[in-house]
């Protein structure tokens, strides 16, 4: 176990070979003196919390990277297409109905509805 965890495998990894459980894998790494590496970097985790980064979901069309708020290219594409259709006089049922064709998925939904609509375009309005 020892050598395998010097060559770079990870605990899965060995508990995978050796059929012996994380847990166990990792006490006896542990009882040989050797410290096992952290699960997550940690400079990934202080650059999450850097500033702008809340508990908070981002807005539709957006997420968070290193702690900015920056465009979700996918999102942002129906965000567009919602925003538009708004203008061109779609009221949010009819503009929901159009993405459930095209087969557009909304971010923890299964289908779109008027609701999501409705806020979405909202916030566009207030950012204007």
């Amino acid at each position: 176990m020892i050598e395998l965890y010097k060559n770079g495998c990870s605990l899965n990894d060995i508990s995978r070979i050796t059929g012996k459980s994380r847990a166990r894998v990792r006490a006896t790494l542990h009882r040989n003196g050797i410290p096992t590496r952290p699960k997550v970097d940690e400079s990934k985790v202080t650059a999450w919390r850097k500033s702008g980064r809340t508990n908070a979901h981002p807005p539709f069309g957006f997420t968070y990277y290193l702690g900015q708020l920056v465009i979700e290219p996918r999102e942002h594409e129906i965000l567009l297409l919602i925003e538009r259709l708004a203008k061109e006089g779609m009221n949010p049922n009819a503009i929901a109905d159009h993405l459930n064709a095209k087969g557009f998925e909304p971010r923890r939904a299964k289908k779109w509805s008027r609701n999501p609509v409705v806020l979405i375009l909202r916030r566009s309005k207030n950012n204007s």
